[in-house]
């Protein structure tokens, strides 16, 4: 008897034990329904930190103009500025004072072509010499702010006149040069604006017709010529207008600390249109080409491009 107890005790026991298991048997499936609803969370989290980020982030833009605090630290010139003679038309005329002589050992006195006439005028301009009768020069600008920079007008400021450079004329010019300048001064007009060259016979203010704006780092090449006031010699610098976030703004430039220089021929004033020079080197043609030779008469003699009237 106790046998057949012990025997429907365990047969009890092993379907209640069954039994105990099947709540078991659904734990997957609410496991399965929680995971979507984790996603759902961990998606709506990243959207959610993706919103504020780019919220915050955008804000101070939104509040402040970022590129002009930006420029309110920035060190420096707003516009860089290289200026730089050249005689890219092949036309190397230069005047010098009183008391200058061609150097009796300069490689000009035998052969003369455009290297060498480089060399001699880069000597003529650190010993003070004056381009004649105009002067060209290539400018550099390169914007230097964050901020967009527009160029409205170049102008010759600290303008000195005096009357033309008469000690030394070196006069040596090329045949089949060329100009592609795209302003031009007259420095016979006290007020005039920068003229646009590229307009032929018709010129008109270059920055009106022209835009010239500087991104940062971005560089913009102009060739300009200025053309001597007759009777004068005249000492200039060079002064931008331009605007950056919306003020009107200036910069003064010049050649390396010392203005720029040209100068009209030296006339005598006389009927015959003769020159009033203490001396004159022209170029001289000779079996293996050119050079530089002194004129005899200083007062009466042909180069290309000067006049007296």
């Amino acid at each position: 008897m106790a046998q057949g107890r012990d025997r429907r005790v365990r047969h009890v026991a092993g379907r209640m034990g069954r039994r105990a298991q099947q709540p078991g048997s659904a734990q997957p499936a609410r496991s399965w329904v929680r995971k979507p609803a984790t996603w759902v969370v961990a998606v709506l989290a990243t959207a959610l930190s993706t919103i504020l980020v780019g919220t915050l982030t955008s804000l101070p833009s939104q509040l402040f103009d970022t590129r002009s605090l930006g420029d309110s630290v920035r060190a420096g010139d707003d516009i860089g500025v290289t200026a730089e003679a050249i005689n890219d038309d092949q036309f190397f005329t230069m005047a010098m004072p009183m008391g200058w002589d061609l150097p009796a050992d300069d490689t000009t006195r035998s052969h003369v072509d455009s290297q060498t006439a480089a060399a001699l005028v880069a000597q003529e301009r650190v010993s003070g010499g004056y381009s004649t009768p105009y002067l060209r020069l290539r400018i550099v600008l390169e914007g230097r702010r964050n901020q967009p920079i527009q160029v409205t007008d170049l102008v010759p400021t600290n303008i000195h006149m005096g009357p033309p450079i008469n000690g030394t004329l070196v006069a040596i010019s090329a045949e089949g040069g060329h100009q592609n300048q795209q302003v031009v001064f007259d420095l016979a007009n006290p007020v005039g604006s920068a003229q646009d060259a590229t307009l032929g016979d018709s010129p008109g203010p270059y920055f009106k017709n022209k835009t010239v704006s500087l991104a940062d780092k971005e560089q913009v090449i102009l060739t300009a010529q200025f053309n001597s006031r007759p009777g004068t010699a005249t000492d200039f610098d060079l002064t931008l207008q331009y605007t950056l976030g919306g003020s009107q703004k200036t910069l003064t430039f010049n050649d390396h600390g010392q203005p720029f220089h040209v100068t009209s021929p030296s006339c005598s004033g006389a009927s015959d249109g003769s020159f009033d020079y203490r001396q004159v080197y022209s170029m001289e043609d000779i079996s293996s080409g050119y050079r530089l030779s002194k004129l005899s008469d200083p007062r009466h003699f042909t180069v290309a491009l000067l006049q007296c009237q």
